[in-house]
């Protein structure tokens, strides 16, 4: 799921619907072939910080996989390039350089880290950042959108 695709975001006019089974984004996470939700972070956890992308997030992880009895969630970031690891072959600490960690939902709500470098690793600042965010004080565009 990726709601750019699902959403002409020229054109909001599609999502003013009353009954949110009948949004584009809605019926894009509900359709077959959808396996579940990327979520791309920021250092920030900025996605949770939206309105929209919040909504979206507990759609994901409560409606669709109470619907469809499973939906993936997803959540990939960029480790900044300030992480190191323990090279025990060397005895040397190793930098890693900028790279994307996926954290892999296992279908059973449990996320796994996968890399694509060496010793990186999910970036922990952006978890602190995604813990402390208070939804309830998430930004929209538009403020009926809250």
């Amino acid at each position: 799921w990726i709601c750019t695709f699902a959403n002409n975001q020229h054109n909001l006019e599609e999502l003013n619907h009353r009954d949110l089974m009948q949004t584009p984004f809605v019926k894009a996470l509900m359709c077959s072939t959808c396996q579940g939700t990327v979520m791309v972070m920021n250092e920030n956890a900025e996605p949770f910080r939206r309105t929209w992308c919040t909504l979206e997030n507990w759609f994901s992880t409560t409606v669709a996989r109470a619907i469809k009895s499973w939906h993936l969630l997803d959540i990939v970031a960029m480790t900044g390039g300030s992480q190191s690891f323990f090279n025990p072959e060397s005895s040397t600490s190793c930098t890693v350089p900028d790279s994307c960690v996926l954290l892999k939902d296992d279908g059973k709500g449990v996320l796994q880290d996968v890399v694509e470098v060496h010793g990186a690793r999910f970036p922990v600042t952006v978890a602190v950042e995604g813990v402390k965010v208070d939804v309830a004080a998430a930004k929209a565009s538009r403020a009926e959108d809250k």
